[in-house]
């Protein structure tokens, strides 16, 4: 222990002469007080970091720079040019590791860069006055070279003639109008290789000749470059290419035989490129190791089912940013090794049963950031071991019951940003029945517009009670006391929900009078309010046609007869529960009562008085015809023959 204890002190001992030494160089050389500082780069060793340098300036740099300092970096400042055996004169730069600069050069001449005989990287970055770039004599051990972002038009023929050993080149951000052929000969370490935003509008033939280990190309961002068969022959050991934002507007034409002998290529990138079908015309060739096929912000409509075929050990495809509204039946039925498909950004709607067959390895499906508010029943049918879904942002409001059964591993849902307003438990059915020795499933609802009422607080009791098997992440948006709370946080009181109870509950006996109109009144209290219903339980309580019924909970009997008899119940129900009460129906003869007296009364006098009208208008109108009067002896009633013929 005392040992170990001993070599960390001497460590720090060390490191810290070191630091010394460094500050040393900047505090003591006058001129350059003001204009380096030493840094400890992690893992890097020491960088001495100098701005605003000039030509004198550059020169004292060079002729005090230290031996154990393993990095320089030249930043903001007006160098102009790089002569040739710029760092020669001190023995010092051989242990040089890491040279970058930046925004300070104009001009590269051949052989600056000699002397640098342990040069790792080179960087040279956001020079926007550096037009050309020499021969790259002097760093033949140097393994990462980046040249990038400056103004550089063309690149000679013979620059990379020493560098065999680099295995990473990078000249993105330039203005490089083509390539020559044989440029890259030599490299025949190089494994990655970047040509991204340039001009570049053809490549030569035997362009990419030599470049036997390349394993990665990228191309992204030459707007006018046009591909021919054969460009990219020589690249047997390719295994990713990218191909990105090289033609904006007008669609991008692929020669068919464009990836003609990349037996290894297992990547390949077609973002940005207009293109309006599934480029399957290039996928034909024997592409055994495909891996990944991105062809994401393009404007793709429709897709062939054909345009897979071949690539059954396809792991992922990324068809997001287009303009998708329907993905036919069994669009990806020969993707069987797929894991993970993208269709985020597109106009799809509506999910159709089978959409996914033969999608029997997928683990991640993206549907995120459509218009998606609907699903046939067996839209995931097939889809067993998918573990991650994405339905954010899209326009949901309810989900199907059982909608998710199909899916037995699923541990992630993101449901967020949709328009869901309330939830049930129905809506999860499907879910419940997954086992957990996969994890407990995650449903993340955040930005909705849950409105956290009672329907709320009953899911609240359901998740609570299914924690160990589905876990919701709900919060609420309205009311505005519980925004941004969740569900689960927020007490039953707070709630202020009540179950349904009716008022006189529970058994009832109503007797009815005969011949007679009947109501019947059930009436219930509880949070929410609880609507009332009806049913019959035996007899004959609601005469059919004879029966009203209204949803403040009254029933009018019109007519009640000797047959409105039986048991009927009030059923109070709400999210909150369900209150039930018995009513018995008997019918009774019914009384007289005093309005039924006067009622025929009246009706008997208006009778009587009518039949006097009558008579006396009778009598009036013989007399105004001459008709014969007949005598009355003693005023007495005259009867003839027995009958009445007076008054």
């Amino acid at each position: 222990m005392a040992s170990l204890r001993s070599t960390s002190f001497w460590s720090l001992i060390s490191l810290q002469i070191i630091l010394t030494s460094c500050q040393i160089l900047c505090v003591n050389a006058t001129i350059l007080q003001h204009y380096c500082a030493c840094v400890d780069e992690p893992g890097a060793g020491l960088t001495l970091t100098c701005r605003g340098l000039n030509q004198t300036l550059l020169a004292s740099v060079i002729r005090d720079f230290p031996r154990n300092v393993t990095g320089l970096t030249i930043v903001s400042s007006n160098i102009g040019t790089l002569s040739t055996n710029t760092f020669q004169s001190n023995t010092s730069f051989h242990f040089l590791d890491t040279l970058q600069i930046t925004n300070s050069i104009q001009v590269i001449e051949d052989g600056a860069f000699s002397g640098l005989t342990s040069l790792q990287k080179l960087v040279i970055h956001f020079n926007p006055l550096l037009k050309n770039i020499s021969i790259l004599k002097g760093i033949e051990n140097v393994l990462q070279i980046y040249i990038t972002n400056n103004s550089i038009m063309s690149v000679p023929a013979e620059a990379f003639g020493s560098t065999s050993r680099v295995s990473t080149l990078s000249l993105a951000g330039n203005r490089i109008e083509s390539l020559s052929s044989g440029l890259f000969q030599t490299l025949g370490s190089l494994q990655e290789l970047i040509l991204d935003d340039n001009n570049i509008t053809h490549i030569q033939t035997g362009t990419f000749k030599g470049l036997k280990v390349l394993t990665k190309l990228s191309l992204n961002g030459n707007a006018g470059l046009k591909l021919t068969d054969g460009d990219f022959r020589y690249l047997s050991n390719l295994k990713e290419l990218t191909l990105n934002g090289i033609k904006v507007g007008a669609p991008l034409v692929l020669p068919r035989n464009i990836l003609s002998g990349l037996r290894s290529l297992a990547t390949l990138e077609l973002q940005n490129n207009s293109l309006e079908t599934f480029p399957s015309n290039i996928l034909q060739p024997v592409l055994p190791n495909m891996a990944s096929i991105d062809v994401s912000q393009n404007k793709l409509g429709l897709i062939d089912p054909s345009a897979f075929k071949g690539l059954e050990k396809l792991k992922k495809l990324d068809l997001s940013k287009n303009n998708l509204s329907l993905i036919p039946k069994e669009t990806f039925k020969f993707l069987q090794g797929l894991q993970k498909l993208r269709l985020k950004f597109n106009n799809m709607t509506f999910i159709k049963n089978d959409t996914f067959t033969g999608l029997n390895s997928l683990i991640t499906l993206d549907m995120g950031n459509n218009h998606i508010n609907e699903f046939e029943y067996d839209c995931f049918h097939g889809l067993q071991t998918v573990q991650n879904l994405y339905l954010n942002e899209n326009e949901m409001t309810q989900i199907r019951p059982g909608i998710f059964r199909n899916l037995p591993k699923l541990i992630l849902l993101m449901l967020d940003t949709n328009k869901f307003q309330t939830l049930s438990p129905e809506m999860f059915t499907g879910l419940l029945r997954m086992t957990v020795k996969y994890g407990v499933p995650q449903v993340s609802f955040g930005d909705n517009f849950i409105e956290c009422n009672c329907s709320m607080r009953v899911m609240k009791d359901w998740m609570l009670r299914n924690e160990a098997r589905i876990h919701l992440m709900v919060s609420c948006t309205y009311p505005e006391k519980f925004r941004d709370r969740y569900v689960e946080q927020i007490s039953d009181d707070e709630y202020g929900c009540s179950a349904p109870s009716i008022d006189g509950c529970c058994n009832n006996t109503v007797k009815l009078k005969v011949h007679r109109m009947a109501k019947i009144t059930c009436t219930a209290s509880g949070n929410p309010r609880p609507e009332i219903s009806f049913s019959v339980v035996s007899g004959n309580p609601f005469p059919e046609n004879k029966t009203i019924f209204s949803q403040d909970g009254v029933v009018m009997i019109l007519n009640v007869t000797w047959d409105t008899s039986g048991v009927f119940t009030c059923d109070a129900r709400s999210i909150m529960g369900i209150s039930t009460s018995y009513y018995r129906l008997v019918p009774e003869k019914s009384g007289s009562s005093p309005l039924g007296v006067w009622i025929g009364i009246g009706v008997g006098c208006f009778i009587l008085l009518l039949i006097c009208i009558m008579s006396l208008t009778y009598i009036l109108n013989s007399r105004k015809c001459g008709l014969p009067s007949r005598k009355r002896t003693d005023d007495t009633t005259l009867v003839e023959n027995g009958n009445y013929s007076g008054f």
